[in-house]
């Protein structure tokens, strides 16, 4: 830590992210142990909370029995690339602002190159600095298993750790298995964040964590934090948890806000911005002389969002785009919009120069208003990788309908910070299972089951669900918050259902 660690978790954390912490990142930093799972709205700083809040409770809390049951290592669990690269980001960023990022002489994480120059000190003889280690494929390997007792935080994608946790590591000789086995089950804080992007890997750790408290306990005890903004009440739910009474999320394990925490200005701006919402009953046109096109509702200085439900839909829509937008170029002169696309199937350099596109555009918003001065605007066209751990904030978001989790998440996507007034969200179904699998003539019952990658049924409720919230925004001819609708319809018990993983 710095010479001097500042005296309060509200001074670390500013000085760390340079702004002031919510109240509830607060409360979860001063609150020890770490609860199992955290359940607060999508915007409010998730990442920072639990990362900076471990940090603060391993290095920087006055009790010193605090700061010696603080796991020595957080291990970060992510389900996506694209989420990895931007915690790692920001983790490196936090941890050099407070002094104690362990690197060699020089890193500027704000230079050129940004995280990717980033290289802990080989063999240092010291260990107040900490190491920040990222475990993806692809990535170059880095021994952080040759210091087990140092403080150490590991981000990575959910296969690369979760297959360590199961002594069966990927991309490393299997005689290194029992090291990363035995180092990622002992002394370690595990987070899950976006779980309901995780599949299967979910119930491994939710299985991990039922074998290490039932069954074979560590030598130094593991802790593991589940969090997401749309979770469901059969999270931990699984048949051996069921069998042993631990399906259940304990009231008093459970961190949500709390009444005061929601009145908090700057959350209270979050949880109640202005949101519409409009069921269409098919897909929207590029352009239209009623001006119902995407095009026509864009507005200049600002982001609209078109998320789809495959690649293969995405880059048809990306294309359709630029034809349009070249065409009225030249015919009327004028300078279009910057269109760009995002999915996970670009190769990484593809990958980061349309994330470098998209972080300039943010970087200019003002706070204010979310509007970059003299810019035509931004137009992103998107598959689900846009649902979480980007932060941006749209006026116009177009989607396809998707489940229920992943419909709740885009829509945290549009006017996020609560200052842009007029925010509209449209929603529509996706195409049928014909142009979804080309017309496949012998194509399976569960086949036709399906639109894309999801269950139809699945979507069917989404819809829905998407119109109960509508409903009840527009109740009694007043218009209601959309947060106080959706709050209201995620109670439901068809929610809950929708919601389970």
């Amino acid at each position: 830590m710095p010479t001097t660690t500042p005296a309060s978790f509200e001074s670390f954390f500013q000085t760390a992210t340079t702004v002031w912490p919510y109240k509830y990142q607060v409360r979860l930093a001063t609150t020890h142990p770490f609860p199992d799972v955290l359940d607060v709205p999508t915007g409010l700083g998730k990442t920072a909370a639990v990362v900076l809040g471990w940090l603060w409770q391993r290095r920087g809390h006055r009790d010193k029995l605090v700061r010696q049951a603080t796991p020595r290592r957080l291990v970060y669990c992510l389900p996506m690339r694209v989420l990895v690269e931007q915690t790692f980001g920001e983790t490196i960023r936090w941890l050099h602002r407070l002094g104690c990022l362990d690197a060699l002489p020089g890193f500027d994480p704000d230079g050129p190159a940004g995280w990717k120059d980033y290289c802990p000190r080989p063999h240092a003889e010291t260990a107040d600095k900490i190491a920040v280690h990222l475990l993806m494929g692809g990535e170059p390997r880095r021994d952080w298993d040759l210091f087990p007792e140092r403080d150490a935080i590991l981000i990575g994608t959910q296969d690369m750790l979760l297959s360590r946790a199961l002594n069966r590591g990927y991309g490393m000789s299997r005689f290194r298995w029992p090291m990363h086995f035995g180092m990622l089950g002992n002394d370690c804080l595990w987070v899950m964040d976006e779980v309901q992007l995780m599949g299967s890997g979910l119930g491994t750790t939710v299985q991990v964590d039922l074998f290490q408290k039932k069954f074979w306990p560590p030598q130094q005890p593991c802790h593991f934090l589940w969090m997401s903004a749309t979770l469901g009440q059969s999270l931990l739910r699984t048949r051996d948890r069921e069998d042993l009474g631990l399906a259940k999320i304990e009231p008093n394990r459970l961190f949500a806000l709390e009444g005061t925490e929601k009145q908090e200005p700057a959350v209270r701006e979050r949880l109640t911005a202005e949101k519409q919402i409009e069921v269409r009953k098919d897909a929207p046109s590029i352009r239209k002389r009623d001006g119902s096109g995407v095009l026509d509702r864009h507005q200049a200085d600002r982001i609209t969002l078109v998320i789809l439900n495959t690649v293969p839909v995405a880059q048809g829509w990306f294309r359709q785009l630029r034809a349009v937008l070249a065409s009225e170029s030249k015919d009327e002169g004028a300078s279009p919009p910057e269109v760009i696309l995002l999915h996970s199937r670009f190769r990484p350099p593809d990958r980061q120069r349309q994330l470098e596109s998209l972080q300039r555009f943010v970087d200019q918003q003002t706070r204010e208003m979310g509007t970059v001065e003299g810019h035509l605007g931004l137009i992103i066209v998107s598959t689900q990788v846009i649902e979480a751990g980007i932060d941006l904030s749209s006026i116009r978001l177009w989607s396809e309908i998707a489940p229920w989790a992943s419909v709740v998440q885009r829509l945290g996507r549009l006017n996020r910070e609560g200052k842009q007034d007029g925010a509209t969200a449209m929603f529509w179904m996706p195409g049928g299972t014909e142009e979804n699998d080309k017309g496949a003539p012998n194509e399976s019952k569960k086949k036709r089951e399906r639109i894309g990658p999801y269950l139809k049924k699945d979507l069917e409720t989404a819809r829905k669900l998407l119109d109960s919230v509508r409903l009840r925004m527009e109740q009694n001819g007043e218009g209601r918050p959309y947060r106080e609708a959706l709050d209201e319809v995620l109670q439901t018990e068809e929610s809950q259902k929708a919601l389970e993983v």
